[in-house]
């Protein structure tokens, strides 16, 4: 069966729709009319949406948000936005912090959370000073859960710190080794060890992809 030609009519609402996360198309928001170069440009974004869409849902970013934010988190490609949890409906309100880390309202069945994006390098010292300062960040009624940030989004598996772990992941630092699996070390930085220890030494690109953490705080009954 024959492919549908589009029509210019079709590629309006391509190029309307591209223009969102790729900047260079807003050129073709109020055309009609498009040239085979024209058209041929406004397929090739839309292809490239649809490829970093796989498995996950972009975020656009203006202007001002793509200027602070770290540059790590952005698809890139001539696309201006980041990866966020397919799973989850993102409200669009997105605050870029100055140390070009973000945060974001996500909601997923009626529930919104505020969930903070880290950006890390794949160092289990960078890991246990951001693990720190969150346990530092919490109340006594509040846990975080914390998961590991990749270019395909967040993981799905959280694992939960709490205002007492404060003071105590930093003792493990000198014990950090590749064959380190204690029990007793806070679940959540066993986890970011294995995950660092595994892929680290199966991909040689693990460090474009290993962007660093993301979680979310919530209160817990006294």
């Amino acid at each position: 069966m024959a492919k549908k030609k589009l029509t210019n009519a079709d590629y309006a609402r391509l190029a309307k729709s591209n223009s969102k996360f790729v900047p260079s198309q807003k050129k073709y928001r109020r055309r009609k009319a498009f040239n085979r170069w024209e058209k041929a440009a406004i397929s090739r974004a839309s292809n490239k949406i649809a490829k970093a869409s796989r498995g996950r849902t972009l975020q656009p970013l203006t202007k001002k948000q793509a200027r602070k934010i770290d540059r790590a988190f952005v698809i890139g490609n001539g696309i201006r936005a980041v990866p966020v949890r397919a799973a989850e409906i993102v409200n669009g309100n997105l605050r870029v912090e100055r140390d070009g880390n973000f945060t974001i309202i996500r909601e997923q069945k009626g529930r919104k959370r505020r969930w903070h994006y880290i950006h890390l390098l794949p160092d289990i010292n960078e890991v246990i000073i951001a693990l720190e300062d969150i346990a530092k960040k919490l109340r006594r009624n509040e846990v975080a859960s914390v998961h590991v940030l990749t270019a395909a989004g967040i993981e799905g598996v959280g694992h939960t710190i709490v205002k007492d772990d404060t003071g105590q992941l930093i003792d493990f630092l000198d014990e950090v080794d590749e064959s380190i699996n204690n029990e007793e070390i806070a679940p959540v930085l066993l986890h970011f060890i294995n995950f660092i220890n595994k892929y680290s030494s199966l991909d040689p690109s693990f460090e474009e992809w290993f962007l660093g953490l993301a979680y979310f705080v919530e209160k817990i009954n006294p």
